[in-house]
């Protein structure tokens, strides 16, 4: 009998794994493209989100599909290689870091900071289908997923805190010449620009006694 995961199922498969993408958007992806875990390609290879082939050495499941020309036009793709996974946790964890692979690709949805900014920027980098985000969207609507987004990506996500050290009137020297300079300043600048990059990856961030700012 064909096993038919549910959604708590589902995201504790997945939260151990760090990731860019919102968890909501993840337990969408395994509805619309595994049919809760329910497809030929979920149920024969553990390939829950209909990952191809490229840059893959691993084990190859061929199947037909539907696929969509990026124009609305569907068409059946004969015989096409999919990955295969020894495990739906080999999946998992090969799924949640697939953002972070692909950083150029994926600039707009790593730094989106609601699902629905993800879902949009998904379209058209990873799936052609020119419904993708609305269909991702209602099934979240639908079955209240956003629950599930406790931070973006998952439970590994964090409140930071930056304490840059020393006040503003802090000397600090350093080098082979004995060089002094103003260790606030510096740190400052280390700061903010720590502070944005996470913030880009979904993290909250804020500073500790001493502002940079």
């Amino acid at each position: 009998m064909v096993k038919k995961w549910t959604y708590d199922e589902a995201y504790e498969l997945l939260k151990p794994y760090e990731s860019d993408f919102f968890m909501s958007i993840m337990l969408a992806q395994f509805n619309l493209e595994s049919v809760m875990g329910t497809s030929e390609l979920a149920v024969n290879a553990s390939n829950f989100t209909g990952h191809k082939t490229t840059g893959w050495n691993g084990e190859v499941y061929r199947k037909d599909t539907i696929e969509d020309d990026g124009k609305g036009n569907k068409f059946v793709a004969k015989s096409e290689p999919f990955r295969k996974y020894k495990t739906p946790s080999e999946w998992a964890k090969h799924h949640a870091s697939w953002l972070q692979r692909l950083p150029d690709t994926y600039t707009n949805a790593i730094s989106a900071k609601t699902v629905e900014e993800q879902a949009k920027a998904l379209q058209g980098t990873y799936a052609t289908d020119t419904a993708y985000a609305k269909k991702l969207l209602d099934i979240i609507e639908r079955d209240g997923l956003k629950k599930y987004d406790t931070q973006k990506g998952n439970d590994n996500m964090a409140y930071i805190g930056i304490d840059i050290g020393h006040g503003k009137n802090s000397p600090a020297r350093g080098g082979s010449k004995g060089w002094t300079g103003d260790e606030h300043s510096f740190n400052s600048k280390v700061a903010i620009r720590t502070k944005a990059l996470l913030e880009a990856m979904g993290h909250k961030v804020t500073f500790g006694v001493q502002n940079p700012n």
